[in-house]
């Protein structure tokens, strides 16, 4: 019992949690149809972030799927409620592009 508690506190000190924004980008991509049909997706998207760090809008420029629910959604948490952005990004506009593929292995 012992080995067991000190092999699951080091597995867990050593797992690193994706940022909330991060996994709520996951999340809309697993809720949308693209994930169903098991495709993978890519996007462009257009980010304007100010000096203080907010985003001030954020658009899919172009995406390898036409799935206009998953580019709203994925605006939608970009953009935040003017939180701080938090992927790394100086201000002013920027190009960020997102892949998702259906085994989990996302580049944010």
């Amino acid at each position: 019992m012992k080995y067991l508690i000190s092999i699951f506190l080091i597995f867990s000190c050593t797992h690193k949690e994706r940022p909330l924004q991060e996994r709520q980008l996951i999340q809309c991509y697993m809720e949308s149809d693209t994930y169903t049909q098991k495709k993978p997706f890519t996007a462009n998207m257009s980010i304007n972030i100010s000096e203080l760090g907010t985003v001030l809008s954020a658009k899919v420029l172009n995406s390898s799927e036409k799935d206009p629910n998953l580019n709203s959604c994925l605006s939608y948490v970009i953009m935040g409620a003017g939180r701080p952005f938090q992927m790394e990004g100086s201000n002013g506009p920027i190009v960020k592009e997102l892949k998702f593929t259906t085994d989990g292995k996302h580049e944010l």
